[in-house]
C-alpha cells in the first residue's frame, strides 16, 4: 500500500440537496435553514413511522381520562416536545387546549 492511500481517510459522504445548487463541499452542509430543510423531508420520508408515536399519545390520553399534559404525551410517545407539537397538529382527533392541555376529540 501506498504511503499515500494511508494518509486518506476512508469512508463515504452523502449530500442531498434540496433545491438551489448542491453545496460543493459538506462543510458547506451546516446551514441550520438547510437542516430545517432535511429534517423536514426526512420526517416526511418517515411518515408512516409515526403512527407509532400517535398511537402511544392516543393511548396516553385514553389512560389519563381524555385530556393530558403535553410533557406526559412527549414521554409516552418517546420524542421531543417539538416534535409531539408538530404530530399532534397532524392529528384530526387530538387538539392543544389554548392552556397547553392535549384533548382527546373522539366522542366530543
Amino acid at each position: 500500500m501506498k504511503e499515500d492511500d494511508k494518509k486518506k481517510k476512508k469512508g463515504m459522504v452523502v449530500v442531498i440537496a434540496l433545491g438551489g445548487k448542491p453545496p460543493k463541499s459538506p462543510e458547506h452542509t451546516a446551514d441550520p435553514d438547510d437542516k430545517k430543510k432535511m429534517d423536514d423531508a426526512w420526517r416526511f420520508l418517515k411518515k408512516d413511522d409515526m403512527q407509532k408515536e400517535k398511537k402511544a399519545i392516543i393511548d396516553c390520553l385514553k389512560k389519563e381520562g381524555g385530556a393530558g399534559s403535553l410533557e406526559d404525551c412527549c414521554k409516552a410517545a418517546s420524542i421531543s416536545k417539538e416534535e409531539c407539537k408538530k404530530l399532534i397538529n397532524t392529528m384530526d382527533n387530538v387538539k392543544i387546549h389554548r392552556h397547553g392541555d392535549v384533548v382527546l376529540m373522539d366522542g366530543l
